[in-house]
């Protein structure tokens, strides 16, 4: 009997409260606690600076950089060399202009004169993973970003397709810096072929991790860092850390969204544009500029391997 009671109390206690939330009378109604849509997704603190406010991925549309570069990442099919060549002036103004070849990887055209980036020879060489190659060509300096070759460096192996499909650098003359990406871009949908390989389209999800290197400076004078460029394809969004080698923090952290095969976006006052190319993003390579102190450069990335993070709160 008992029992039987204690049963009935507790049904008479539960309508009532149900009553209480359901009810819209008088006193104001009382909605029943709520259960969040999704469980929020904990990033790895390395993915992220901690301070969500400063995270803008969008730009100024009448900004110098973007309006000089955002032509040369425009849709382009991959068979065709797509990217820029960005001239620094020596007041900080910007002007650019596309590639003028479609296959030539291994030169650009600078104010009507061929530079060339890799020789044959260089091929052959040890020249290629290890670092920036730095030469005169023309009478300018030029820093050209690593190409991968079948003996890799130093006895170290280097999978032979790394870079293969693009090349990053800087050329310095008479007073004046043009940074450069150029390369064949990864295809957004289907499976191609080009120039003899196999392109695959852009990856839909998971995270990447790039290894490479940069230039960053200005006033012609630019300093080689190491670059590391995650990319979330599943929230499509990329980050960028350029640091010296050995350095703990990173001297720039910028990043972007990433739309079809191309990213951009401003953080932290630092605007970049780039993309993606080779088969599968393979490799990646873009140009920054940073408004509050008025470095810029140029990036470039391969070795991707894939990470468990995320960039979702970047």
């Amino acid at each position: 009997m008992k029992k039987q009671l204690s049963v009935f109390i507790t049904l008479i206690y539960s309508f009532a409260l149900t009553a209480c939330y359901s009810s819209g009378g008088g006193g104001g109604s009382v909605q029943p606690p709520k259960v969040a849509d999704k469980a929020t997704n904990v990033t790895n603190s390395s993915l992220t600076n901690g301070n969500s406010n400063s995270n803008s991925h969008s730009y100024d549309a009448n900004s110098k950089f973007f309006t000089a570069v955002n032509a040369g990442f425009e849709k382009k099919p991959s068979t065709e060399i797509s990217g820029t060549i960005l001239t620094v002036a020596q007041n900080g103004d910007f002007t650019a202009k596309k590639p003028e070849t479609f296959e030539d990887l291994d030169s650009i055209m600078v104010d009507g004169v061929k530079i060339t980036l890799f020789t044959a020879g260089d091929k052959l060489s040890n020249v290629a993973v290890g670092k920036l190659k730095q030469s005169t060509e023309n009478g300018g300096k030029l820093y050209v970003g690593s190409m991968a070759d079948s003996y890799g460096t130093y006895g170290s192996y280097q999978d032979p397709n790394s870079f293969k499909a693009m090349r990053y650098g800087a050329y310095t003359l008479n007073g004046q810096t043009h940074l450069f990406v150029q390369g064949f871009l990864t295809p957004t949908q289907s499976t191609i072929n080009v120039l003899g390989d196999t392109f695959y389209p852009m990856p839909k999800e998971s995270t990447y991790k790039y290894s490479g290197f940069a230039l960053y400076g200005k006033d012609n004078q630019y300093a080689q860092l190491n670059s590391e460029v995650i990319a979330d394809f599943s929230n499509k969004k990329l980050k960028v850390e350029l640091k010296e080698a050995g350095a703990a923090t990173a001297k720039a952290t910028f990043g972007g969204d990433i739309t079809g095969n191309t990213f951009s976006g401003t953080r932290d006052g630092i605007e970049t544009k780039g993309a993606f190319y080779g088969s599968l993003a393979r490799d990646v390579a873009g140009l920054f500029n940073d408004t509050k102190t008025g470095n810029n450069g140029v990036f470039g990335a391969s070795d991707k391997r894939a990470i468990s993070s995320s960039l979702e709160a970047f």
